[in-house]
């Protein structure tokens, strides 16, 4: 009962979300494993625990304000990274918190409720050496926020690139790299032409959670869960890209939710 419960409050809080979008022309749209849920399932993917969607980083400030101004109490509210006290992630969320659902952490970062997550998608350059040059050093920002936070086994791949990382762990806070990794996820959002989208919070391998422009330049709507809710056109191809064979159900020991425990009274 009790995860029927908070799985209707993400449910509640997404169909909420979406509402948002829609009635203030934001085009936001599911992805990631939502956006399988969709295509799959109908809805959330039974033992998932949050849902997550994509938006535009030029819709962004908007939707900012505009949660800001129809939530002024904290039934509903939404993370800003910057601003979020002891949050280093640079993905935004949307938090639903109505009735009981504040006994409920991420453990991760230690909010409580139940979580929609709004994926900021920056403009990133089509020519590849570029790309790599802004991947690498958000990796480096990343690994230098891990490593603040006693993960000091990460970014092994990073080669010499890791000592760039640890130094700048012993040297800034944890906000200050924060600011400074999303300032690098925005640094091409000026090209009018020339660019890709790239969901830099993912944590998939090198351009697979990459969006061409053709590919959500138009929005379609799947069912999900009593309603149709909106995923990218290319959908198919970019969960092909992410996932591989996303229609193809994980083995039963990994049908598990990964980020939520609820509280002890």
């Amino acid at each position: 009962m009790t995860q029927d419960v908070f799985r209707e409050g993400v449910i509640n809080g997404a169909l909420k979300l979406w509402d948002i979008l829609r009635e203030n022309e934001i085009d936001g749209f599911l992805i990631g494993g939502s956006a399988i849920g969709a295509a799959r399932e109908q809805g959330m993917i039974p033992w998932d625990d949050d849902v997550d969607y994509a938006v535009k980083r030029k819709d962004i400030k908007k939707l900012e304000i505009i949660i800001e101004e129809m939530y002024s109490d904290d039934t509903y509210y939404l993370v800003v990274p910057e601003q979020e006290p002891d949050y280093y992630l640079s993905t935004y969320k949307f938090v639903n918190k109505t009735g009981n659902l504040g006994e409920y952490v991420d453990k991760g970062t230690r909010l409580h409720g139940a979580f929609i997550d709004i994926f900021p998608l920056d403009k990133t350059p089509n020519f590849v050496l570029l790309r790599r040059a802004q991947q690498l050093l958000i990796r480096i920002d990343r690994v230098s926020i891990d490593m603040q936070l006693g993960k000091m086994n990460t970014g092994k791949k990073l080669g010499w690139f890791r000592e760039i990382a640890k130094i700048k762990a012993k040297i800034f806070s944890g906000k200050s790299i924060q600011r400074s990794m999303i300032r690098k996820c925005k640094l091409f959002n000026w090209l009018p032409t020339g660019y890709c989208y790239y969901n830099f919070s993912t944590p998939y391998g090198v351009d697979r959670e990459i969006y061409f422009r053709e590919e959500i330049a138009e929005l379609t709507k799947l069912p999900f869960e009593g309603r149709k809710l909106p995923v990218a056109r290319g959908y198919d191809a970019i969960l092909r890209r992410t996932y591989g064979d996303y229609m193809q159900l994980p083995s039963e020991e990994n049908r598990t939710a990964a980020h939520i425990v609820k509280e002890k009274g």
